[in-house]
Parts: structure tokens; C-alpha cells; sequence
């Protein structure tokens, strides 16, 4: 769509729906009466080049509803509900790209399964009781494409599943604590109400510690990328060969260090 269109009402999609917004259109949704937004079958919606498209659906219900699939690939969303969920999917919600805002008086966003493979994602929820920012029927991926991607919600759960950041990612919170693979309880507890970026991992040797890092537990460390790196061995031991200092790069990196106990000679 092109141009500025404002709807008073609900916006029905029917089938398999494509929505593209142009660069520079808004289209804004304002439903009073007691119902969706913007409801459809299945859709995608995508940004153009520049991404600055625009679509604001609010209504009582759920701002945009998606009885099956639901696809960003960009543009700037907001889909807020005063009685139910911001952004709502029968079936998988994936966000790939995009600036999405979703936020429920229940839920600020849901589907069978939530996916986030990028984009600058805020969920929210109110005061509903057994309400989250994010919650899915089964499971919850974190994950980015762009170092300027970050995911903020202000609580996570998985029905019946789990909470993970993408295989071979990890995330900062942007205090001292950086997360990958399966969270437990502890952890999704930790990151509500946070904003995760993209940060990378750093694997060592045994007996190696890494300074400028974020954290480290045992061989693995979290670095942002940028970040100045320093390599060097427990007591007792020395690294003989390899890298030990250098800039992190937007990317996970294994250490080529080597590490042999030291010896002395005694005259």
C-alpha cells in the first residue's frame, strides 16, 4: 500500500495475504467496537527499501490478529489491544525484520510458536492477570540479523516448551550477563523488562581467562563485537603460542591459543 489511508473500524483480510508497505505510506487502524483490528487468514507484511512504512492497528480486541501464520519482513508496526493481545497468530508468529511495538492488556504478543530472527522487537503487557509480553503454545527463538537489533519484553513464557536464543547466537542484557542456547527459569526471569542485543561468542582453552569480556564461565565468553580482548593463563601456566590479544569481530570466534604448565630450571 501507498499513501496515508486511516480506517474507523475493522480491516479483514481473506486467504493467503500479502501486505507490502511502502516506503513513507501509514496505515493506521482505530476500531472502537468490540473486535479486531486487523484480522486475516495468513499474512506477510513487508517493508521496502528504506523500511519506514507504517502500520498502527488498534482495537479492544486483538489490535492485528492472524487466524493462521503471521510473517513480518519489515516496517514500523504497532498493534495495541485494550481487552486482549497486541499481535496475535493462530499459528507460528515469525519477525524477521522491522520496528514491531505490540502490546495487550493480556499478552503483547502470541502464537504456537514465536520466532525472532530480527528486527527491533518491544512487547509489553498489562495488568491481565496470567499476561506476558511474549508467550507462545510451545516455543520461543531469540535471535537477530543486524547488530542493531534488540528485543525487549517485559516477560517470556512457553506453554508448552521452551525458551532459547537462536542456535549459534547469544544475547547481552545490557548489565553483566549474556545468554545462549536453552533458558531456564532463573534466566527468563532475568531478562523481563530488559533489552537483549547481539553479542558473540568466544571459545578457549582450558586454563585460559579472557578480559574485556562480558562474562565467562569455564571455556565460554560473551563479547560484544568491538570489544578488546585479552588472553591469558591461570597461575602456574603460560600461553605459548597463539593470539592473545585482539578486537572482538561481529562473529563467534574459537582462540588459537596454546597453554603448557610452566617449568623452571633449578642451578
Amino acid at each position: 500500500m501507498s499513501g496515508n489511508v486511516n480506517i474507523n473500524g475493522k480491516l479483514s483480510l481473506y486467504g493467503d495475504s500479502h501486505l507490502i508497505l511502502c516506503d513513507g505510506a501509514t496505515l493506521n487502524i482505530n476500531n472502537t467496537n468490540n473486535n479486531d483490528g486487523l484480522y486475516c487468514n495468513n499474512l506477510i507484511i513487508y517493508g521496502q527499501s528504506v523500511g519506514n512504512g507504517t502500520l498502527t492497528a488498534s482495537a479492544p480486541w486483538n489490535g492485528i490478529h492472524s487466524n493462521n501464520g503471521l510473517t513480518i519482513n519489515g516496517g514500523i508496526i504497532s498493534a495495541t489491544s485494550t481487552t486482549s493481545t497486541g499481535l496475535l497468530a493462530g499459528d507460528d508468529l515469525t519477525i524477521n525484520r522491522g520496528s514491531i511495538t505490540a502490546h495487550g492488556h493480556y499478552d503483547g504478543m502470541r502464537g504456537r510458536n514465536v520466532i525472532i530472527n530480527g528486527g527491533i522487537v518491544n512487547a509489553t503487557n498489562g495488568e491481565g492477570s496470567d499476561s506476558y509480553g511474549i508467550i507462545a503454545n510451545l516455543d520461543i527463538t531469540l535471535g537477530y540479523t543486524e547488530l542493531t537489533d534488540r528485543i525487549t519484553a517485559s516477560s517470556y513464557n512457553s506453554i508448552n516448551g521452551t525458551i532459547s536464543v537462536k542456535a549459534g547466537q547469544a544475547l547481552y542484557d545490557g548489565t553483566a550477563a549474556a545468554y545462549s542456547g536453552t533458558l531456564n527459569s532463573t534466566q527468563i526471569d532475568a531478562i523481563a523488562g530488559k533489552t537483549l542485543e547481539p553479542c558473540f561468542i568466544l571459545t578457549l582453552p582450558e586454563l585460559v581467562n579472557a578480559t574485556g569480556v562480558i562474562s565467562q564461565e569455564d571455556t565460554t565468553a560473551y563479547a560484544l563485537a568491538g570489544a578488546e580482548i585479552t588472553l591469558a593463563a591461570v597461575e602456574g601456566y603460560e600461553i605459548t603460542d597463539g593470539t592473545t590479544s585482539f578486537t572482538m569481530p561481529a562473529q563467534n570466534v574459537v582462540s588459537d591459543v596454546t597453554v603448557e604448565v610452566i617449568t623452571y630450571n633449578i642451578y
